[in-house]
């Protein structure tokens, strides 16, 4: 039976909890779970998962560590996510063992045509079997417990009842429900029962006719014999033996109480022989065990022993283990994109790592990549089921500043994003990957071309994230500044349409004796085009058909000229 609770999301991943067993006990549960439709929800417990992607299809492969004599049964195993993510599994059978079991679920999951396995730890507890004289509640502990006792021969206020306790831990108790017990050191403790059930009941068990005077007309006699209790009611007929030799025996079991009984011995005569005869009326007590009495002998089973009923069972209080210790080999501080690896020290096998205090999938390992921030932990579970929890290390991993994108004007390399507040970080050059001198500054001065890089490093952090663009610079300006720079006034050049969708015109208002140098640049600063233009050109025509759509900026340098405007290419 599928049972999830009514809040729960619909991309998700739960998995209900199992109820406690116990050994030699028929036991039964369904496990309902609703599995995820896409990896964003697996990303939020799994880091190493990429979000985003539907799941295509999830498997379940099967189930390991379940206790000896449970046995499992899933409504399905394949489960695509688009149609179907709810489900439930039956864990039925009768555990020859206890203890405290990691019961583990395999999972399948494709994602296009890639398929990846999981592994989710279900706990079941075990307890051991009860007994005929008593349950206990909490009996395996971890440094110490408090066991409860339940009688199972309670004496529902009748009298005759008596109780034995050793708890095996020093003190006893004759009382039929006791107090916890306390065992504060580990160990394995013996608990001893026993209980005694004297009621003053007596039971008549049997009657066996050893001799008798009836004769029947044909055969053998037909006995039987009927009870009459002290006052005369008749309480027992027994069913006859026809045609059978002595001895007989009849089997009654009745209780009797003080006084008088009357055992009537007859020879069952119906039918063609007419009324049944009277072999003998004999009385007795519940002191007789032999009767006489007209040549009828009778043996009566009266007996009185009192009930014994004994038991033994264990507590066991197991050590705590020792801590898990986490040993790492990182120097803080740590970039995104570093690894940072984690490993228990003293622990190979039943461990869990655990992230900001929830558990991580598939962290059994005996180390851990991480490459998140976090509180990591790792627990440690002994054989014996006690738990441990390491100190925690806090992992922090740093963001990488911002990319340093720069573009070039008037050959001088600067950073595009005005709202970077320089103070907070350092910076350093590159030509063709080696290092300019006393380049340390936001800006840079170009005098040759080429693939230059911008180093950024973070000074609080020291996270380091870099550019590289290739530039090309203008000749005929020094220091990156135009000498005697004159810009030609806007009504020197026209430049229509603009926007555009490809073709620019470029004309001119008057001609020019030295040649004009057209350059075109996207917003990065890399330069798209260049040509000459010469006096005899006063109009030119731009084609920007092959650039995609944005603002680009065209300058036209003269001499020591330049004329810079921006072009939107729509």
């Amino acid at each position: 039976m599928v049972t999830l609770p009514e809040t729960l999301p619909t991309d998700t991943i739960y998995i209900s909890a199992l109820p406690q067993g116990r050994a030699t006990v028929p036991y039964q549960a369904d496990l309902s779970f609703r599995l995820p439709k896409t990896t964003t929800s697996v990303a939020k417990v799994d880091t190493t998962v990429t979000p985003g992607f539907n799941i295509d299809k999830i498997t379940v492969v099967g189930v390991n560590n379940l206790p000896a004599g449970i046995s499992w049964q899933a409504n399905q195993t394949e489960f695509i996510p688009s149609n179907q993510t709810d489900g439930c599994a039956r864990f039925c059978g009768t555990p020859t063992a206890y203890g405290l079991f990691q019961v583990e679920v395999i999972l399948e999951s494709r994602v296009f045509v890639l398929s990846q396995q999981s592994r989710v730890i279900v706990p079941l507890r075990i307890m051991p079997a009860s007994s005929i004289g008593f349950d206990m509640d909490n009996n395996v502990g971890c440094g110490q417990a408090s066991v409860n006792f339940s009688n199972n021969n309670p004496s529902d206020g009748e009298a005759g009842f008596t109780y034995r306790w050793d708890f095996g831990n020093g003190k006893t108790s004759t009382d039929e429900n006791p107090t916890s017990q306390a065992y504060d050191e580990p160990g394995e403790y013996l608990v001893n029962y026993e209980a005694i059930i004297d009621t003053g009941i007596y039971e008549l068990k049997t009657i066996t006719i050893t001799e008798g005077d009836c004769r029947d007309l044909i055969g053998l006699p037909d006995y039987y014999v009927t009870i009459l209790n002290p006052n005369g009611d008749k309480i027992f007929v027994a069913t006859h033996f026809e045609n059978l030799p002595l001895p007989l025996t009849f089997d009654i079991n009745i209780p009797l109480t003080e006084g008088t009984y009357t055992l009537q011995v007859n020879d069952e005569d119906s039918g063609l022989e007419g009324t049944d005869d009277r072999c003998a009326d004999i009385s007795f007590t519940l002191a007789d065990s032999i009767l006489r009495k007209d040549g009828v002998t009778v043996l009566l089973d009266i007996p009185n022993s009192p009930d014994t009923i004994r038991a033994t069972d264990t507590v066991f209080v197991y050590d705590f283990p020792a801590s898990p210790r986490i040993a790492s080999a990182f120097t803080p501080p740590v970039c995104a994109g570093d690894t940072v690896l984690l490993k228990v020290s003293n622990y190979t096998e039943n461990l869990q790592w655990i992230r900001n205090q929830n558990a991580i999938p598939n962290g059994q390992a005996p180390s851990i990549k991480v490459t998140e921030s976090g509180r990591y932990a790792a627990s440690y579970t002994s054989p014996g089921g006690c738990s441990v929890v390491s100190i925690p290390v806090e992992v922090v991993i740093n963001s990488l500043p911002p990319i340093p994108s720069f573009e070039e004007e008037t050959n001088l390399l600067k950073l595009i994003d005005s709202t970077l507040d320089v103070s907070d970080y350092n910076f350093q050059w590159y030509l063709e990957d080696e290092r300019i001198t006393n380049a340390t500054n936001d800006t840079y001065c170009a005098s040759i071309s080429g693939n230059y890089t911008l180093q950024i490093e973070d000074k609080a952090t020291k996270c380091i994230n870099t550019y590289q663009n290739s530039i090309s610079i203008t000749p005929n300006i020094f220091n990156c500044t135009i000498s005697d720079v004159e810009n030609l006034v806007l009504a020197d050049f026209k430049l229509f349409p603009n926007p555009t969708n490809g073709l620019v015109e470029i004309a001119f208002s008057s001609f020019y004796a030295a040649p004009i140098q057209l350059q075109l640049f996207d917003l990065l600063g890399r330069m798209l085009h260049q040509e000459p233009l010469y006096d005899s050109q006063v109009q030119r025509t731009l084609d920007m058909s092959q650039f995609p759509k944005g603002v680009y900026t065209l300058k036209l340098f003269a001499k020591n000229k330049v004329f810079s405007q921006k072009i939107v290419k729509q």
